[in-house]
């Protein structure tokens, strides 16, 4: 589920349940908005800011917004990130998993997609991996996950044995996707003139995307610094799983441990 936005809160602050007049509150919130948005497209058709930018804008202004559009849709296809996971790209990154364990010398168990927390604007989103086979296959899988173009960052593996030389492997791999705010209230916002109504709804998009690309650098580092740090711990873990059917879980945090047991290897 999303974090809740200042527009939630107000909503619950003075929805129907409170008693309290909502509307002439959610009304600026929506104006205010929509002037952000208006002059975010203004920019793209004019080089210039909206000169004071929290009044009403004029019916030409509306209009020349509407001329925007195919600036902001540009700058919108060019901001979208391929290392951001989007709804679309589900079904894509199941099939390209499945091909993966399957190359990888593995069995394909399944996957489950959850939306996990959201910070900054930034929202995880959360695969959960179950592969079967020899375990020194695994580090085969993980190192091809990097050919699908959305970043992954492994969060969590958990291994058991279900047989000689056999492991499950349950893995927890972190992606992450731009916040879109609903947009259905534009169109209902009467004094917006309807031609302007796709470009505000195609800015908003373009300044989700833009908050979501200030991270791309961090997440990047992340990832690289996660998997050299997998990379260092795994052998040991497997080994153990491989000869002694030894179960056991990696995380960043508390690194390789034996299950129920304490750490295995001072290794993170």
């Amino acid at each position: 589920m999303r974090e809740p936005t200042d527009l939630d809160n107000l909503q619950a602050d003075y929805g129907p349940k409170s008693g309290r007049a909502a509307w002439p509150l959610l009304a600026v919130v929506h104006g205010s908005l929509l002037v952000g948005l208006a002059a975010l497209a203004w920019l793209f058709l004019n080089d210039t800011h909206l000169e004071d930018s929290d009044a009403s804008l004029s019916d030409t202004q509306w209009s020349e917004v509407g001329e925007a559009e195919p600036s902001v849709d540009l700058a919108l296809k060019q901001a979208q990130s391929p290392r951001a996971l989007q709804l679309k790209d589900h079904r894509v990154l199941a099939s390209h998993m499945a091909s993966v364990a399957m190359e990888s010398g593995l069995f394909w168990v399944g996957l489950e997609i959850e939306p996990g927390a959201v910070v900054n604007g930034v929202q995880t989103v959360m695969a959960n991996v179950g592969i079967e086979g020899p375990p020194f296959r695994l580090p085969i899988f993980i190192e091809h996950l990097s050919r699908f173009p959305a970043l992954g960052v492994v969060e969590q593996i958990e291994a058991q044995a279900v047989g000689p030389d056999t492991g499950l492997f349950q893995i927890k791999i972190a992606y992450s996707a731009p916040v879109m705010e609903d947009t259905e209230w534009i169109g209902a916002a009467g004094h917006v003139q309807q031609d302007a109504v796709s470009t505000l709804e195609k800015a908003a998009g373009l300044q989700a995307w833009r908050v979501y690309s200030e991270g791309e650098a961090h997440r990047e580092a992340k990832a690289i610094a996660r998997a050299d740090a997998l990379v260092r711990a795994i052998p040991t873990g497997l080994w153990s799983l491989s000869r002694e059917s030894r179960g056991f879980m990696w995380t960043p945090a508390n690194g390789l441990q034996a299950l129920g047991e304490s750490s295995m290897s001072p290794t993170q």
